[in-house]
């Protein structure tokens, strides 16, 4: 794996199939990680993805980006417990498990 020989950090993941927010164009999580399946009308569930999130990374980003006239919005779901992550944000994170394996956070 490509990602996994950068022996990245942090990974950045972007999606549109992700949370929708009435007042921003982009939701980041605060939460310090991430859980769910790749689930998707009844099948798939089995492939699940849980991540360490980096949260500090992820405050950073929002500052930046709303600095710089974005429409980001920070979002912390169920303060203390994972972010649930859907099929949009787990299926790309499943093709980089093994650089998450390695120590990579996500934001």
């Amino acid at each position: 794996c490509a990602v996994r020989a950068a022996h990245p950090h942090l990974i950045i993941l972007y999606t549109p199939h992700g949370l929708h927010s009435d007042s921003a164009d982009m939701c980041i999580y605060q939460n310090s990680s991430a859980s769910g399946s790749c689930d998707w009308m009844g099948a798939w569930g089995e492939y699940r993805v849980s991540v360490q999130c980096d949260a500090a990374a992820a405050r950073s980003l929002l500052t930046a980006l709303q600095a710089g006239g974005h429409s980001a919005a920070g979002l912390t779901a169920f303060s203390g417990y994972d972010a649930p992550l859907r099929w949009g944000e787990c299926v790309p994170l499943s093709f980089l498990g093994p650089a998450l394996s390695d120590g990579a956070k996500v934001v």
